[in-house]
């Protein structure tokens, strides 16, 4: 369609990412904040996806 291949890809993951956007770099840097704080101490062998619901889906 003469449109740009990271124009097509970011339409075609955004209609089936359940939030509908992309999970921003600064939400994972928020996480990697709190999981080294004091505040995540008794958090150990779990799996915290930051996929905006993608695994879920």
């Amino acid at each position: 369609g003469g449109r740009p291949v990271a124009d097509v890809t970011r339409d075609y993951l955004g209609e089936r990412q359940p939030t509908q956007r992309f999970v921003e770099m600064g939400a994972v840097a928020a996480m990697v904040v709190f999981l080294c704080g004091p505040a995540a101490n008794d958090i150990t062998g779990a799996s915290l996806p930051i996929d905006g619901g993608w695994s879920a889906a």
